[in-house]
């Protein structure tokens, strides 16, 4: 059976909302086209510039997912219009009034991501990252944790058996790079992690806490 591992980094659990749906509905052409419809102008460029199905059914499903999360949080659906950029890229929203106590400065931060026939997506009003894969059993990942982790994953990869160990801290180290901004402008191998505190970080750049989430 198919497992997808979730992965987000988070600061209180209050702050962030995580969800995730099956986007293989949309695999049929007629409802990948009428959830296009649905979304706004940004994300649905993403589905027109998508060159095969799956991969249309995927950025639908992400952008509707997004979609439903923001209406449980009270913020229409017209608010993903409002949006910047930071410095390296990463959108976050502008929805106006501020609540009582909420220190986010009237932004909200999300973060996408989808796999094979899922996909992810974190809600907050604070910088976060989330990162889903697909795990496939074999291929190269020993090669790649020889490359890219630092001493304590390589001796948890070693203490585990099969590529779910592999999964587990590729997704912690990508979702990091997303919750940064930078993506892949920061190397995977310049992320490091305490696995027993949940905790992730990069030379320069704060730390963080991390949770993994499971779906068979």
């Amino acid at each position: 059976m198919t497992t997808e591992n979730f992965e987000r980094n988070r600061q209180e659990a209050s702050v962030f909302q995580l969800g995730y749906t099956d986007c293989s509905p949309l695999l049929e052409a007629s409802l990948c086209a009428a959830a296009e419809e649905m979304l706004p102008p940004w994300r649905a460029e993403k589905v027109r510039a998508a060159r095969h199905l799956q991969d249309k059914a995927q950025a639908a499903g992400v952008g509707l997912l997004l979609c439903h999360m923001l209406l449980q949080a009270g913020i229409e659906r017209y608010a993903l219009n409002e949006y910047t950029l930071q410095r390296h890229g990463k959108p976050e929203l502008i929805y106006g009034t501020v609540p009582p106590g909420d220190n986010s400065g009237g932004k909200l931060y999300f973060n996408l991501s989808h796999s094979g026939r899922y996909a992810a997506c974190i809600v907050g009003r604070a910088c976060c990252g989330v990162e889903i894969e697909q795990v496939r059993e074999g291929g190269a990942y020993t090669r790649i944790a020889d490359r890219f982790f630092c001493d304590n994953s390589k001796a948890y990869l070693n203490s585990e058996s099969g590529s779910r160990a592999f999964y587990k801290i590729w997704t912690m180290k990508e979702s990091y790079m997303k919750y940064t901004g930078r993506g892949f402008a920061l190397p995977p191998s310049r992320v490091y992690s305490d696995l027993k505190r949940c905790r992730v970080w990069a030379d320069d750049l704060p730390e963080a806490s991390f949770r993994w989430f499971e779906q068979e």
